[in-house]
């Protein structure tokens, strides 16, 4: 019985932060495309990518949950047959979404190019992985060297993919989004859209499974690490003020913001010289309407474009 414990309690923790973690990409989901639905269209495919995935690992670890449950309820069987996961693709989609950002605000094409070669390496693992599972399911063989070895190597891969996105973002200076206003949420908002929540999830991931691959306190984090990447991303999008069904990032707010004051310090020097015995009255209202529009709904002049 105590076998059951261990490993079906474990097992349902990590299955309910799962559950817990899709609701929210659901609603961010859901949230994007009613709050920028003429956002750029690769932006909106990664979205929809990112939501797909979660719901097949959703139903995935469901049905395994129903199984062992339901269907194996009489009988005292643990989980010892692994499913196939799509946890290293959302990771590598996420990653590269970072890098994109990362190359529009330094245009330093070493760092970028870097974190998205270790998103693939790290998606190909785990891509291997899952064709292994398929040929023998047994939790049993994750113990072995060779399973164990492509395992905490592809997580190993992830979180350096993960430390460099992270750092790279603050070396940087990128921002969420947004008008770039202070708030008490503003901790918490970095912590998760930095990509440091989702690298401290795939550390804890990394050190229980090396340290016990049976023990299956790994499957807690596994679970969680990409759900954690995923909302990330789309708190970053989320984050963003919209113009026009777009939107817009911190740094297009500040630049739009700099040109309407310039134009209108410009347009009160004017307005106020005079020479000799004449005065010039000239009509700036125009002016400043336009550069206001254009501060509002930067379309056709963005200092720097959104990822893709």
């Amino acid at each position: 019985m105590s076998h059951l414990e261990n490993t079906l309690e474990l097992f349902f923790i990590g299955y309910v932060f799962a559950a817990v973690g899709f609701g929210f990409t659901f609603f961010q989901s859901y949230l994007y495309h009613t709050t920028y639905p003429k956002d750029r269209w690769l932006v909106k495919v990664t979205v929809a990518s990112l939501c797909t995935l979660d719901t097949a690992m959703s139903a995935l670890s469901s049905h395994a949950l129903y199984y062992y449950l339901v269907t194996l309820f009489s009988l005292p069987v643990g989980p010892d047959n692994a499913t196939i996961s799509f946890c290293g693709i959302a990771i590598a989609i996420v990653q590269s979404f970072y890098a994109v950002r990362i190359w529009q605000i330094s245009r330093n094409a070493f760092l970028p190019a870097a974190i998205i070669l270790l998103s693939i390496a790290g998606a190909a693992l785990g891509i291997a992985t899952s064709v292994v599972i398929l040929r023998n399911t047994l939790f049993a063989n994750f113990s072995e060297q060779y399973m164990k070895a492509v395992i905490s190597t592809g997580q190993g891969i992830r979180l350096l993919a993960a430390l460099t996105s992270a750092g790279g973002s603050f070396m940087c200076n990128v921002k969420v989004g947004g008008t770039g206003k202070p708030s008490r949420w503003d901790l918490i908002t970095n912590f998760l859209t930095s990509g440091v929540a989702g690298a401290v999830a795939q550390f804890l991931c990394l050190v229980t499974f090396i340290a016990m691959p049976q023990k299956y306190v790994w499957i807690i984090f596994h679970f969680l690490s990409s759900r954690v990447f995923i909302n990330g991303l789309l708190l970053i999008l989320n984050s963003r003020a919209v113009s026009r069904g777009r939107g817009i990032n911190e740094e297009e707010t500040r630049g739009a913001t700099s040109t309407l004051q310039t134009s209108t310090t410009a347009s009160s020097i004017m307005f106020n010289s005079n020479r000799t015995n004449h005065t010039f009255n000239v009509d700036v209202s125009h002016v400043i309407n336009s550069d206001t529009n254009t501060a509002k709904y930067p379309d056709n002049s963005d200092p720097v474009k959104e990822p893709w």
